[in-house]
């Protein structure tokens, strides 16, 4: 498809919906989650259909599924470097937005040194060229990744002995940045950042951190 093909496969998904709210939420998570076509060549812009009905189907179920598969989506493996991210050269490109941006917010718990690791953690993909198709596609390499140690948030996330499939870095580093709680309330700082963003776009400005505190525990709930 060309970029304009996408777009105008996702307002007719909008005007055509009846339930136009599944549309505006996978719009807003769009939104936050960001991405662009403009990365995606003609050889992986197809790509961009999946990344489209993650937000659609994933928006209103569990936050750590949606996370997961947004760690693991193609557009996104494209967008911020993951295809380039391999074990000895680790690129911090998503990592660093993984906190920043969709998880906690600007220099909130993470350091650099916690950047770094989740990079190594976010190792393995690869893009690779089918000539039958004429397109790319994306698949995890073994080889491309750090299965070493690593210690994020002040978890660590054991070395892999045996594979790939004995410790799922991605799932870790999931289940790490979910269990990360504002030390004084125990309020989930991950709920927070989402529920904040999510009030912003659907209700008000500046909600206060009273209603965002309990809406954040009942979205981890």
């Amino acid at each position: 498809p060309s970029e304009s093909d996408l777009a105008r496969y996702w307002l007719y998904m909008m005007m055509v919906n009846t339930n136009p709210f599944q549309e505006n939420l996978a719009f807003k998570l769009h939104d936050h989650f960001a991405t662009a076509t403009t990365v995606l060549g003609s050889a992986n812009r197809h790509y961009y259909i999946d990344h489209i009905n993650l937000w659609r189907h994933g928006g209103t179920g569990n936050l750590r599924q949606l996370l997961l598969d947004m760690t693991r989506d193609k557009a996104m493996l494209v967008w911020l470097d993951g295809i380039s991210n391999r074990d000895g050269d680790p690129n911090e490109n998503f990592g660093r937005e993984f906190f920043e941006l969709f998880c906690l917010g600007v220099d909130i718990e993470y350091t650099q040194a916690d950047i770094v690791e989740a990079a190594r953690a976010f190792t393995g993909y690869r893009q690779r060229y089918d000539s039958d198709t004429n397109l790319n596609y994306i698949e995890f390499d073994p080889d491309r990744h750090d299965h070493g140690e690593k210690t994020v948030l002040g978890q660590t996330i054991p070395a892999q002995t045996s594979g790939p499939t004995e410790t799922d870095d991605y799932e870790a580093m999931v289940d790490i940045v979910l269990t990360t709680n504002e030390a004084d309330t125990g309020v989930s700082r991950v709920g927070q950042w989402i529920v904040r963003s999510l009030l912003e776009y659907f209700c008000y400005a500046d909600p206060a951190q009273n209603v965002i505190d309990e809406l954040a525990n009942d979205l981890r709930d």
